[in-house]
């Protein structure tokens, strides 16, 4: 019986770090759009200390998504408009930074969300091009 409870509480351990190397990921994917001129980037990445797990829409110029707070207090939604045109090549993203303008909004609680949810202006930033690259 000692045996298993051993086993199982390695297992446990072994599943919580498994967890959080996924809570850590860096990861960038593209969109598959039969359009080559219109794309999205899918991002999970640590900026500061906030992982953003977002979708860049260059044809919107607009970046959405979620902020965790590495501190664990709450996330929140995030909404921003990209102030430059990307650029379409992404090999000229290096050494550039993405001009952003940021709405954020804590989660809602009820349906309709209504004022429960109401979206804040958190301001500008400028993010590296490259966070946008694997």
């Amino acid at each position: 019986m000692k045996v298993l409870i051993v086993v199982f509480s390695l297992a446990i351990i072994m599943l919580s770090s498994v967890s959080l190397a996924h809570a850590q990921a860096r990861a960038v994917q593209v969109t598959n759009d039969d359009n080559a001129a219109a794309y999205s980037v899918l991002v999970i990445k640590q900026l500061g200390q906030q992982q953003w797990v977002v979708v860049a829409n260059f044809d919107n110029e607009e970046v959405t998504g979620n902020v965790f707070n590495l501190d664990g207090s709450n996330p929140q939604f995030l909404r921003c408009d990209i102030g430059d045109p990307f650029p379409s090549d992404q090999s000229e993203v290096v050494g550039v930074d993405v001009q952003l303008s940021c709405w954020a909004a804590a989660a809602c609680t009820a349906m309709p969300c209504g004022e429960n949810a109401a979206w804040t202006f958190v301001g500008e930033r400028a993010i590296p091009g490259s966070f946008f690259l694997p």
